[in-house]
């Protein structure tokens, strides 16, 4: 759980703060086998070109800190208000 609250932590101190509000869901995936995503669907009311640099930080974040055999196991969407 230490990752995922990293993760958490990471999404809710962006800077600048495009977050709204966060849900996470465990998803399927088929192309994973079968196996369950971690979904983190970011509700943001900021402009695409905010979004689009705080996604690029996430999935650095991402990168950095999770497994590269457990990467494909974890998805980001936006919901613009």
């Amino acid at each position: 759980m230490g990752l995922l609250a990293d993760i958490e932590a990471l999404i809710l101190r962006s800077d600048p703060c495009v977050v709204l509000a966060v849900d996470v869901d465990l998803l399927s995936d088929p192309e994973l086998e079968d196996r369950f995503v971690i979904g983190f669907n970011i509700r943001t009311d900021k402009a695409v070109t905010d979004v689009l640099a705080f996604d690029g930080a996430l999935q650095q974040a991402i990168f950095d800190r999770v497994p590269m055999e457990h990467q494909a196991r974890f998805a980001v969407r936006f919901d613009f208000a």
